[in-house]
This record gives C-alpha cells, sequence and structure tokens, in this order.
C-alpha cells in the first residue's frame, strides 16, 4: 500500500466506521455481469465475460433476476431453480472480494447435488446494487432479500436455509438471529472484527465490527 493509499484509507474520512468498511468490504472493481431493467419491467442478466462460467449452466437450470427494493437502493437477486419442486431454497451471502456472478458455478453445482434452489444477492455496491457497502447496510440487505422471498416469490420460511461464506456469516447469522428459517451453513465464518486480526481476543469490545 503506498502513501497515497494510506492516506484515503486512514484519513478519508478519519472515522473508525469508515476506515473498518473500507478494509472489510472489496468489491471487484469489474463486475462478472452486468443487471438491467427493461421498460416493461424485466430484468436481464447478462455475464461480462466468458470467463466467469468454467462450463454451461446446464438447460433444466432455471435463472430468474430481480432488482430488489431495498430503502433507496436496489438489490440485484437471483434465483437459481431446479425442475424439480425444491424441498429447501439456500439463501447464499458471499465473501468481501467476489459478487454473485463469481459464485454461479458453485451455486449451480449445489443446487444439482442438493437437489435445492438456491438465492444468491450482492450487497450494496457489489455488483449491479447499488449505493456503499457497510456493515448495517449487509445486514438490510438480507433481510430485504428474505422479506422478497417470502412475499413476492411465495418461498415459505420453514423451507429457507441461510448459507454465509466469510463476511456473509455476519449476514446470515443476523437473519437467522431475528427471522424463521430451517436450519444455517456457515462456512469460514468471522467470530468478530478484532478477532479476525487479533486470534487471542476471547471477550467483544463495544467497538467490536461484525459483532456475532
Amino acid at each position: 500500500m503506498n502513501f497515497a493509499e494510506c492516506v484515503g484509507l486512514f484519513c478519508c474520512p478519519p472515522w473508525l466506521p469508515s476506515i473498518i468498511n473500507k478494509l472489510s468490504f472489496k468489491p471487484p472493481e469489474n463486475p462478472s455481469y452486468v443487471m438491467s431493467l427493461k421498460s416493461d419491467g424485466r430484468v436481464t442478466f447478462s455475464f461480462t465475460g466468458s470467463e466467469n462460467m468454467l462450463e454451461p449452466i446446464p438447460p433444466y437450470i432455471i435463472i430468474r433476476s430481480y432488482l430488489v427494493d431495498c430503502r433507496k437502493d436496489k438489490i440485484a437477486m437471483v434465483h437459481i431453480r431446479t425442475p424439480a419442486e425444491p424441498g429447501y431454497t439456500i439463501l447464499y451471502s458471499h465473501g468481501n472480494a467476489c459478487d454473485l456472478g463469481h459464485t454461479f458455478g458453485l451455486l449451480i453445482t449445489m443446487c444439482q447435488i442438493l437437489r435445492c434452489d438456491v438465492v444468491v444477492y450482492d450487497y450494496n455496491g457489489y455488483g449491479s446494487s447499488t449505493g456503499k457497502p457497510n456493515e448495517n447496510g449487509m445486514r438490510h440487505n438480507i433481510e430485504c432479500v428474505y422479506s422478497y422471498m417470502i412475499s413476492n416469490l411465495k418461498i415459505k420460511p420453514e423451507n429457507v436455509i441461510v448459507f454465509g461464506q466469510s463476511i456473509g456469516s455476519v449476514a446470515a447469522l443476523h437473519l437467522a438471529a431475528n427471522q424463521m428459517v430451517a436450519g444455517v451453513i456457515l462456512q469460514s465464518a468471522l467470530a468478530s472484527g478484532f478477532r479476525l486480526v487479533f486470534p487471542g481476543f476471547s471477550r467483544t469490545w463495544c467497538c467490536d465490527p461484525f459483532q456475532k
């Protein structure tokens, strides 16, 4: 990190939440996909490069894309469906350095093996989601997506499994603590912001980010 980057990180502005957000969220500079709202209300989805999908999407997999209202922002969301009636739908929250397009290969494989549907979304500032990424924002994002799943997609709460990967575990646990879900899966979960940097910490401080 050069001097200019250090100044931008710690001095613009010199405020702890701003510094934490800059360190924690790393949206890809070049999104892996584009999502557009058409005049007839349809939302289209397309990858920006063939490298984002190593294998073609099987023809029996159904992809539906949405732009979900979340306060003043729009949250990009994709519903990956299997042809059979699913038992469960996984609500997937990805890590801090990718967008939902980068997870497609994994999630389609998950659909095929587990015979379930998957809903994946992007946090504020990632992919086609508007706004700026921050800790509180990601909690609101998953709440908005969950509400859309229940109200618009008619998915039953007892059939939703939340899956959080890395920083996505913060959103997953927040939702599970406040809404009805069938279960929780955490991969490389964070204990808290401070304990990620200082593994020897055993207590939770009031200023500790990403407390769970």
